[in-house]
């Protein structure tokens, strides 16, 4: 179902877990984050934000 809203996704990691990789080594993150702005109205880009703005968040700590 299309709502016309527009999302912003910000993602990222927390902490270490080790490494992987044979040639180069690549650092496994223990955690990941991830954050979702709903924006109402679509083309106003960060301008959109505002104070009453839905905010979802996600993580894997559990």
């Amino acid at each position: 179902m299309q709502q016309g809203k527009e999302l912003y996704i910000i993602a990222g990691p927390v902490g270490n877990s080790g490494n992987i990789g044979k040639k180069e080594q690549i650092t496994v993150p223990a955690k990941t984050w991830k954050v979702i702005l709903v924006l109402d109205r679509q083309g106003l880009g960060m301008q959109g934000v505002k104070t009453n703005t839905r905010t979802i968040t996600l993580d894997d700590a559990q």
